[in-house]
């Protein structure tokens, strides 16, 4: 859609006497966007990280509860990135993620003053807000890293998961497979003064036929990331996204996910 979209914008700029000066100026701000895109993607010069995530020897309870001692073994950022920048903050976010037999567990907490929650999915009237048209946030998948294929959760409080299936296609655009990816992800969030916090339990050994035939094992190794969307002026429906690391552009860019190995415990030898 998008191609499409800028294909037209440009054939409005060649031919402006067609259409409206509206429409012309809208075509005009979606090509002069396009162009910063493409600048900021010519000067990136930073890799997508490498991580090794530990192996929780105790399971938290997936109850918006992130004081959980359990979570004090699995990796943990502090601050955030927005998404095409290389400058970190010291917002207040904090990020984590760990595995356990065959399931990726992780929990967020974002500090907000104005949380909204919006529950649409595909196929609902145009007049429900859908979830990332909000607060939430956005898990990334890569299960293969020769496969273009990748799954998205979108996940808020309220036990809210909303799961996609994806295709990176050689244009560069994604495809969407599905959806409405059923899958047994456990989430629960919490809202309190200064935020909110999520956990979430995802059942990464089913995403491929290896995982499903003999399980997670330490030294797997998958692609992943874990981006938030604010909704900062609910006045105006414009949206950020950050993410606990320098990513380009945002979570669809698959060739800015993470390198993720599964590991042994934080604390073993």
């Amino acid at each position: 859609m998008k191609s499409e979209r800028m294909r037209f914008n440009r054939m409005v700029r060649k031919h402006p006497e067609e259409v409206s000066a509206a429409r012309r100026a809208v075509a005009l701000a979606d090509l002069a966007e396009n162009e910063r895109d493409n600048q900021v993607a010519r000067n990136w010069d930073l890799p997508a990280p490498e991580f090794c995530l530990p192996r929780l020897p105790r399971l938290p309870g997936i109850d918006g509860k992130i004081e959980d001692a359990a979570w004090g073994e699995a990796l943990t950022w502090r601050g955030s990135f927005p998404c095409s920048g290389k400058r970190h903050y010291e917002d207040g976010s904090v990020w984590q993620l760990a595995w356990h037999g065959n399931d990726l567990y992780g929990s967020v907490f974002f500090p907000d003053s104005d949380m909204i929650f919006y529950r649409g999915r595909q196929g609902e009237p145009k007049t429900v807000k859908r979830i990332y048209q909000g607060d939430c946030l956005e898990v990334f998948i890569q299960p293969e890293e020769k496969s273009p294929y990748y799954v998205e959760y979108l996940l808020c409080p309220g036990n809210f998961a909303w799961g996609l299936e994806h295709v990176l296609l050689e244009s560069g655009f994604r495809m969407t497979l599905n959806f409405h990816f059923q899958t047994d992800v456990a989430v629960a969030g919490r809202v309190c003064e200064k935020g909110y916090t999520l956990e979430f339990r995802i059942p990464l050994g089913d995403l491929t036929q290896r995982w499903r035939r003999r399980g997670l094992q330490e030294g797997d190794l998958f692609r992943m990331t874990l981006v938030r969307i604010n909704l900062e002026n609910p006045k105006e429906p414009k949206t950020t996204r950050s993410s606990f690391y320098p990513l380009l552009y945002a979570g669809h860019n698959l060739f800015g996910h993470a390198r993720m190995t599964l590991g042994k415990p934080k604390n073993s030898d």
